[in-house]
């Protein structure tokens, strides 16, 4: 390693990685664990046992541990603890694949303490480590069915399927922009025809969706997106297809089909929360009534008036738990807009809390959404949270959701929903545990 020293002190001077990684948390290293013991309880109790049982023998026995033990030990100890503070005092840098190398070590240490065994008890242990990591491997962690579906693929192939059998008149195509979906090199190996396809780009600016949507006016829509791809898509879908037909569960990329018709899919939603501002509801506060209006260009619900005195909207709060079974789910935001300027500096809210301290805050711009923002016309402004993105590991979380009128403009805004959908369990299932 020595001759390489000069490529360890190069990457030392770039720094980390800030943009693609967040510093590790503390329990870092127990999460470690738990992801190369397959998150399995019976292969981690089966560890512990053995380790305990290899320890308690060496006390009994009073043999003196050997050195390679000690060296072993601290070489799975050092590259964790450098990545560590490395990672949270200079520039992240820390992630599982970092411990590769120094992960046999913890293995030598965990298992140096057994005693010499006979031939045939060898034989044993070794069958039921085999036994335990195949079950894991295959039941628990389901690594073959999962893990070899590449999504890429699959995203091609369903688009595909369902444009041979719904026909391209009655469902629109999308699929997240083929420059981070190799869906050339697939189309060519399955001999699948894209031309009814229609990539969208991931960026913050949805009008193009938004009309697209209008303009085609379909039955169906597909949905075809890789982990990267903004959740706030699918806010947007849900809003004009609010029924779920199908979705193709992929590690790194789901696939949905989503329906417009009540009869042709299930609503997605295991929660719901929507503020008409026609009456106190759980969760809002009290809307002020001098700011309600009946009706505002044909508008047949109540609307409420955002002006220069108004920085904050009615928020919506809630203990997360209530709101989701899992963390895989998605909380979909939209609330209906009706501009009277340019809604510059004006946001959609998401934050979450623990015990006041904030471990979540996003925001996403109302223009990004609205297709005219130069007639006073009722449009839909949406955002997303996708939980999967975050790190829930904190007690008694509270959501929080609500307008921020920073530029303190002028409009109106009615039916703010909240909604929570089931999603892709296995989206990030290779580092998460699989429910």
């Amino acid at each position: 390693y020595i001759p390489h020293l000069h490529i360890f002190f190069y990457q030392f001077g770039i720094g980390g990685l800030p943009k693609l990684l967040a510093p590790p948390e503390n329990d870092f290293i127990i999460e470690y664990l738990k992801y190369v013991f397959d998150f399995s309880p019976f292969i981690m109790a089966f560890t512990g046992f053995l380790f305990l049982y290899g320890v308690v023998y060496s006390i009994r026995e009073k043999i003196t541990s050997p050195n390679y033990l000690v060296i072993s030990f601290c070489w799975f100890l050092i590259p964790f603890l450098t990545g560590f503070f490395y990672s949270r005092y200079v520039s992240p840098v820390l992630q599982y694949s970092v411990l590769i190398f120094s992960f046999p070590f913890l293995l030598l240490f965990l298992f140096g303490w057994l005693p010499e065994m006979q031939s045939n008890m060898k034989v044993i242990l070794v069958f039921a480590i085999c036994l335990l990591g195949i079950d894991s491997l295959i039941a628990e962690r389901k690594y073959y069915s999962i893990f070899y579906s590449c999504r890429y693929e699959q995203i091609v192939l369903q688009s595909n399927h369902l444009n041979n059998y719904i026909t391209t008149d009655n469902c629109l195509s999308l699929i997240q922009n083929e420059a981070e979906l190799p869906e050339k090199y697939y189309a060519k190996k399955d001999n699948v025809d894209t031309t009814a396809f229609h990539f969208i780009e991931n960026s913050p600016k949805k009008q193009p969706v938004i009309q697209l949507i209008e303009q085609e006016h379909k039955l169906y829509l597909s949905w075809g997106t890789v982990a990267s791809g903004d959740p706030v898509y699918l806010a947007i879908f849900l809003h004009y297809y609010p029924y779920l037909v199908k979705e193709g569960d992929y590690y790194g990329g789901t696939f949905y089909l989503f329906s417009s018709l009540p009869g042709k899919g299930v609503s997605p939603y295991i929660f719901e929360s929507v503020n008409t501002f026609r009456q106190d509801i759980p969760h809002w506060p009290p809307a002020d009534k001098t700011f309600l209006v009946d009706s505002v260009y044909g508008s047949k619900s109540p609307s409420y008036k955002m002006d220069s005195l108004h920085e904050w909207a009615p928020s919506f709060t809630d203990t997360l738990s209530k709101m989701v079974t899992n963390n895989h789910n998605t909380i979909t935001i939209s609330v209906g807009i009706l501009p009277l300027e340019n809604l510059k500096d004006v946001f959609i809210v998401s934050e979450l809390k623990s015990q006041d301290k904030s471990i979540y805050w996003n925001a996403t711009p109302v223009n990004d959404c609205m297709v005219d923002s130069l007639h006073p016309v009722w449009q839909k402004a949406y955002h997303a949270v996708r939980l999967s993105d975050i790190d829930l590991n904190h007690p008694n979380i509270v959501a929080k959701i609500y307008i921020w009128n920073k530029a303190k403009k002028n409009f109106y805004m009615n039916n703010f929903k909240i909604e929570t959908i089931q999603d892709n369990p296995v989206l990030y299932g290779l580092f998460q545990k699989i429910n």
